[in-house]
């Protein structure tokens, strides 16, 4: 099916039916090939006034060369709307592809699209929101919500001004918290008990930098650790992120390499990919964490700004954990929460 010989001539005629009883409605019309070939409707646009053109993309599958056909449509005047869109592969299913999710998401944040995410349902595919088990009257408890589900709430609560998810229950402080250091390579110590807070705020701080955190998957018995950073510099000069080190606490179960994945990394505002030039780590087995250390390559923390980290810890295997027995383990946070413990460089 083609724009100008389908789908065009079609909306031609309906359109001017719509009108007699919408005069200023906005229309919107597909485009082919799922709604993905926009670079075609633009290239012989409808002569309506209010019409916008559909976009659909599964993150999954849809990378930065469908972007660039979007691209090619907005340079042309081309109004669009993400009317249909997934955080897995196009067939609804697949691993959830967060990197890609918010790699879109900055893209249509950036140039002003709006959307509608794939879907409101507990059928049994990823790009649902809601778990097969979900309840049937209409409430959507975290604990009802898939990953995908987790991922896009907390999308559009960011969007709509408030980063609070709506956890089950209030989140529970672990007995040693994710902590922070300064000054490259130097061992951290802690200045606070394991299970405290921080200075003033209850905050984990070292030079200026405040540390939060909660866990992706709270799952109890898992074969991912999915923490997720966020560091925000509340002092007045900018920090070299090279001299900051992350450590995340927990026990693995067996004798097997530690692996940890950067899926995704925002400073300052700047969303890229965080390959792992730019951000590593090692499992330091005496000290019972996986320490994690930036590159050269993530720059500096400028006064005021934040960095977010989206981590994963697995065993080489893939066999599970045991996460009710690790110390930074969350079950109950949902969203951002103070790391619990101050962390200084000796």
């Amino acid at each position: 099916m083609s724009w100008s010989g389908n789908i065009k001539p079609y909306a031609e005629a309906i359109i001017p039916v719509i009108r007699e009883y919408s005069p200023e409605a906005v229309i919107l019309v597909g485009t082919p090939t799922w709604s993905q070939d926009v670079d075609a409707a633009a290239a012989d646009p409808l002569d309506f006034d209010n019409v916008m053109y559909s976009l659909h993309f599964y993150a999954g599958t849809h990378k930065e060369w469908l972007r660039t056909k979007a691209d090619t449509a907005l340079g042309k005047g081309l109004p669009l709307f993400v009317t249909e869109w997934g955080t897995t592969d196009a067939s609804g299913n697949g691993a959830v592809d967060t990197a890609s999710t918010l790699e879109w998401l900055s893209y249509l944040d950036r140039n002003q699209i709006s959307w509608c995410n794939w879907s409101l349902c507990n059928k049994a595919e990823s790009s649902a929101l809601l778990k097969t088990s979900a309840p049937t009257d209409g409430t959507m408890p975290d604990s009802a919500l898939t990953e995908s589900g987790k991922l896009v709430k907390k999308q559009l609560l960011e969007r709509a001004g408030s980063e609070t998810a709506g956890g089950d229950s209030d989140p529970a402080v672990p007995t040693k918290a994710p902590g922070t250091s300064g000054g490259g390579s130097d061992p951290a110590v802690p200045t606070k008990a394991p299970g405290t807070s921080g200075s003033g705020s209850g905050q984990g701080t070292a030079g200026g930098l405040v540390l939060e955190y909660y866990n992706e998957n709270r799952e109890p018995s898992a074969n991912t650790i999915s923490p997720r950073f966020r560091l925000k510099n509340t002092g007045s000069a900018a920090v070299s992120l090279s001299m900051v080190t992350l450590r995340y606490y927990y026990t693995p179960e067996s004798n097997v390499e530690q692996k940890l994945w950067c899926d995704y990394a925002e400073v300052n505002g700047s969303s890229y990919r965080a390959i792992t030039d730019t951000v590593s780590g090692s499992y330091l087995a005496g000290e019972g964490c996986m320490e994690i250390r930036f590159s050269a390559n993530a720059g500096t923390l400028e006064a005021g700004d934040t960095a977010a980290l989206q981590l994963r810890i697995t065993n080489a295997d893939w066999s599970n954990y045991d996460q009710s027995n690790d110390d930074s383990f969350r079950p109950d946070a949902s969203t951002w929460q103070p790391a619990g413990e101050l962390l200084t460089a000796p």
